[in-house]
C-alpha cells in the first residue's frame, strides 16, 4: 500500500501520520523545508527545538518541542529506526574533534542530556519532557518522512541508561557524542489539534495522545510495533551509497561458497549470541543450508536455538524469488527453530508478504540491511571491506 503524501500547500493545516511522506517547496531553498512549514522550528539541522518567542535565547525550560531529524546515511554513526519494536537510535549534534560534548550550536546534546535526565526523574521529571517528533529524508528532493513520536528511553532500557557517550570518528580525528534510545509511541496520527496546544506550552492538553498520557502518567512504554513488509526500494542502499555492497558482490563474484561465508560473518554480526555456524557437510566449495545455533537464557544455563542459513549474491537490481527461499522454509518447517537468508540484493514482495503474513520465524537480511552493519562497524569504504573481506574468507 503506497505511503500517504502530503503537499506542500497542505502542511500547515495537516496532521501528521506515521510513515506519511511531506513534500518540500517547488525550489532547493530554506523556505521550502517542509517541517519548517508544519511546526513553528529552524529550517535546517537535525536537531530542532521549538521555543516561546519570549524565551527564545533561554534553553532550559523554554523547549515546547524537539524535531529530530534522523540521518541514515552519515557513514560514522548512521540513525536507525526498528519498527518492530518501535525503537529509534539518535546521534547527538556532535562531529567536530576537538569540541566538547555539550558545546554544540543548536545545544542538542545538552536538550538530549536534559530529557533523558526527567525521564528518570519520577513524574514531575517526565511532565518537563516535551513532545520529541521523529522525522527522516525521503527518496525525492526535501521531502520528509514522519516516523512517530519518542519518548527517552525503552522497556529493556529506561532512561537515563538508554543515553549512552560514544567515541565516534571522522576524517579529522575523533569526538565523543551521544547516541540516544528513544521509544516510537504507538500513536498512529499526532493531530493538529494537539500540535496547536504544545507549540504553545500545554504538553498534556486535553489532544494529547492516550500512549503519551500513558507513558508520563505512569512510566509505561506503549511502542508502535509493525511487521513491515519492505518494498524493494527499502530493501537497496541508496543508488548513490551502492558501493560497499557492490565491493561484496565483486569480490564474492562465481563464488557462492564465499559469500555464503560472508553472508555467516554478517549474522554474526546482527547476532553475538550466536553460539557456532558451520556449512555442509562435503567439499570446500558445497553450497546450500548452513546450520548453527542461537543462545538465549543465563550464562550457566541457556539454551539453544538450532537454525539455518542460506544466502544469495546477486546484483542490485535482481530479486530473491520464492523458488530460492522454498528449502530454507521447508526446512524451518520441518527441522529448525528459525532461518537466516542474507542477500546483496532485495526480496520479491510475494515472498516477503508470503513470509511476514504467515507468520513464519525467518530473517530477512537485505542490500541496506547489508549496507547498514558494514558501517557501524567502521567498514566505511570499498577499501575497507575488501580488507575486511580478506581478513574474514581468508
Amino acid at each position: 500500500m503506497p505511503s500517504l503524501s502530503v503537499p506542500y500547500a497542505d502542511l500547515s493545516s495537516t496532521d501528521l501520520t506515521v510513515d506519511a511522506v511531506y513534500e518540500g517547496g517547488p525550489g532547493t531553498g530554506f523556505g521550502d523545508d517542509p517541517i519548517h512549514k508544519i511546526l513553528p522550528t529552524q529550517n535546517r539541522g537535525g536537531f530542532r527545538r521549538g521555543v516561546h518567542p519570549a524565551t527564545r535565547g533561554v534553553l532550559r525550560g523554554s523547549t515546547l518541542f524537539a524535531v529530530l531529524y534522523a540521518n541514515r546515511s552519515r557513514p560514522e554513526w548512521p540513525d536507525a529506526v526498528d519498527t518492530f519494536r518501535g525503537t529509534a537510535v539518535y546521534h547527538g549534534d556532535n562531529n567536530r574533534p576537538g569540541r566538547d560534548l555539550h558545546d554544540t550550536p543548536h545545544k542538542g546534546n545538552v536538550f538530549l542530556g536534559d530529557v533523558f535526565r526527567d525521564a528518570a526523574g519520577g513524574r514531575q521529571g517526565r511532565e518537563r519532557v516535551p513532545p520529541i517528533l521523529l522525522f527522516e529524508k525521503a527518496e525525492t528532493r526535501l521531502d520528509v518522512r514522519f516516523r512517530g513520536l519518542l519518548v527517552p528511553g525503552t522497556v529493556a532500557e529506561p532512561a537515563p541508561r538508554a543515553l549512552k557517550t560514544v567515541k565516534q570518528a571522522a576524517s579529522s580525528g575523533t569526538f565523543l557524542n551521544y547516541a540516544a534510545t528513544f521509544t516510537i509511541l504507538d500513536v498512529p496520527v499526532v493531530e493538529r489539534r494537539w500540535i496547536r496546544e504544545f507549540v504553545t506550552g500545554d504538553f498534556h492538553g486535553p489532544a494529547a495522545p492516550t500512549a503519551w498520557r500513558l507513558w508520563v502518567e505512569t512510566n509505561t512504554y506503549a511502542p508502535r510495533s509493525v511487521a513491515k513488509v519492505r518494498t524493494p526500494d527499502e530493501q537497496r542502499p541508496d543508488a548513490p551509497e551502492r558501493d560497499l555492497v557492490e565491493e561484496i558482490v565483486a569480490f564474492c563474484a562465481g563464488d557462492p561458497s564465499a559469500f555464503e561465508r560472508c553472508a555467516a560473518a554478517l549474522w554474526r554480526m546482527t547476532a553475538p549470541a550466536t553460539h557456532c555456524l558451520v556449512p555442509p557437510i562435503g567439499e570446500p566449495a558445497t553450497t546450500g543450508d548452513w546450520t548453527g545455533r542461537y543462545l538465549l537464557g543465563p550464562v550457566d544455563d541457556p539454551i539453544a536455538l538450532e537454525f539455518g542459513l542460506e544466502a544469495r549474491c546477486l546484483a542490485a537490481d535482481d530479486p530473491v524469488r520464492e523458488s530460492d527461499v522454498l528449502r530454507l522454509l521447508v526446512t524451518v518447517r520441518d527441522r529448525r527453530s528459525f532461518g537466516v537468508f542474507v542477500t546483496t540484493s532485495f526480496f520479491e514482495p510475494p515472498i516477503h508478504s508470503r513470509i511476514r503474513e504467515n507468520g513464519y520465524p525467518m530473517v530477512l537480511i537485505c542490500g541496506k540491511d547489508i549496507d547498514f552493519l558494514l558501517r557501524a562497524h567502521g567498514h566505511t569504504t570499498r577499501e575497507k571491506v575488501r580488507a575486511w573481506l580478506t581478513r574474514t574468507l581468508g
